[in-house]
C-alpha cells in the first residue's frame, strides 16, 4: 500500500540533489604568472565576451571589459570607450597595513592582471583614467586563492570621481538577480551627495539612482534575464553560468570641478532560486507531506486503541 510512498522518497531526494548541484560556481582561477605570460595572454586574446550575453555595443560608457585568454592564471582586461596608457590595481591589504597600489602599462589598449606579493588572492579593484583626467572606468577582478578583506581596499580614494562598491560579495558569490547593493560616489575621496547615477545592463535594462547624503546609491539589479533554453544555447547547455553585465555611470560639470565621468561595469547572474524556486518549493511541500503520514497513522492508532 505504501510502495508508491518509498519510490517518492528515494527518487525526489536525488532530483533535488541534482538541481541544486547547478548552481556550483567553476573552480577558482590558479593566480600568479610572470609579465611574459601576460605577454602570451594578451597575444591569445580572441572573443572578449566568452561566457556572457554582452553585446558590444549595449552601452556608450566607458568599460574595462573581460578578455580570453588561455593562460588561466592572468586576468586580461581590455580598455574600451577611454584613451589610457595604464591600469591602477588596488589589492586587498591586511588590517592596519598601508594600501598597496600598483600601475600596469596597457599595449594596444589591453594589460594582463596577476595577484601581488605572496599569491595574495581575493578581490581586486582595477581602473583606467583617461589621459586627459576627464574619465574614468573600473571593474573588480577575482583571484580564487586566498586573500585579505577588501574593506580597506574599497576604502582607498583615488585622484577625481570615482564609483565604486561599497561592499562586495563573499567569496564564490556573485551580484544577482533581485539583490540591492550599495555603491559611493567620491570626488577625490570625499562623498558626493544629491549625485545621478545611471545603471545600464547587456539586456538593454536603465534605471537612475541618486546617492545619499554619504555618497552611496543603493542599486538593486533587474531580474531581466532570456529564458532558460535561451541560455543554455548560448552557454552549450550550462545556463546556470549565464551572466550579463551591467555598469553604473555618473559625471559631474560645475564651476569647482573639472568636468568629469566615471564609471563601474562588472557582471551579474540570476537569482539564487532562479527556475528552482517553483519545484524546489513544490519538493520541500511534499517531503513534508510525506514525513507527516507516519506520525498521521500513528494518531489515529493510539485514537482507535481508545
Amino acid at each position: 500500500m505504501f510502495l508508491p510512498v518509498r519510490v517518492h522518497l528515494c527518487v525526489l531526494p536525488l532530483a533535488l540533489v541534482a538541481g541544486l548541484s547547478t548552481s556550483h560556481a567553476a573552480p577558482p582561477d590558479t593566480a600568479s604568472a610572470s609579465a611574459a605570460e601576460s605577454d602570451q595572454a594578451a597575444r591569445e586574446d580572441a572573443h572578449a565576451h566568452h561566457g556572457h550575453s554582452m553585446q558590444d555595443n549595449w552601452t556608450e560608457q566607458p568599460l574595462l571589459r573581460k578578455a580570453r585568454n588561455a593562460n588561466r592564471r592572468v586576468k586580461l582586461l581590455r580598455v574600451d570607450g577611454l584613451v589610457a596608457s595604464q591600469l591602477t590595481v588596488q589589492p586587498p591589504t591586511e588590517a592596519g597595513e598601508p594600501t598597496q597600489t600598483k600601475q600596469i602599462p596597457l599595449t594596444d589598449g589591453k594589460a594582463g592582471v596577476r595577484v601581488l606579493g605572496k599569491l595574495q588572492g581575493g578581490w581586486y579593484r582595477v581602473s583606467a583614467r583617461a589621459d586627459d583626467r576627464e574619465n574614468r572606468a573600473s571593474t573588480l577582478v577575482y583571484f580564487g586563492n586566498p586573500g585579505p578583506a577588501p574593506r580597506d581596499m574599497l576604502k582607498a580614494s583615488l585622484p577625481g570621481l570615482d564609483i565604486s562598491p561599497a561592499i562586495l560579495p563573499t567569496e564564490h558569490q556573485h551580484y544577482r538577480a533581485g539583490e540591492t547593493w550599495p555603491f559611493m560616489v567620491r570626488m577625490s575621496g570625499d562623498p558626493v551627495a544629491n549625485q545621478s547615477v545611471r545603471l545600464e545592463t547587456s539586456a538593454g535594462s536603465a534605471e537612475t539612482y541618486i546617492s545619499d547624503a554619504e555618497g552611496v546609491v543603493h542599486v538593486t539589479f533587474p531580474d531581466d534575464f532570456p529564458p532558460p533554453e535561451q541560455r543554455e544555447k548560448a552557454m552549450g547547455g550550462h545556463h546556470h553560468r549565464f551572466s550579463q553585465q551591467f555598469v553604473l555611470s555618473t559625471h559631474i560639470e560645475s564651476d569647482q570641478h573639472l568636468a568629469q565621468k566615471a564609471s563601474f561595469n562588472y557582471e551579474y547572474r540570476p537569482g539564487a532560486y532562479d527556475q528552482k524556486s517553483l519545484w524546489l518549493g513544490s519538493g520541500f511541500a511534499l517531503l513534508g507531506m510525506l514525513a507527516a503520514v507516519p506520525l498521521v497513522r500513528q494518531r489515529k492508532t493510539k485514537e482507535s486503541g481508545k
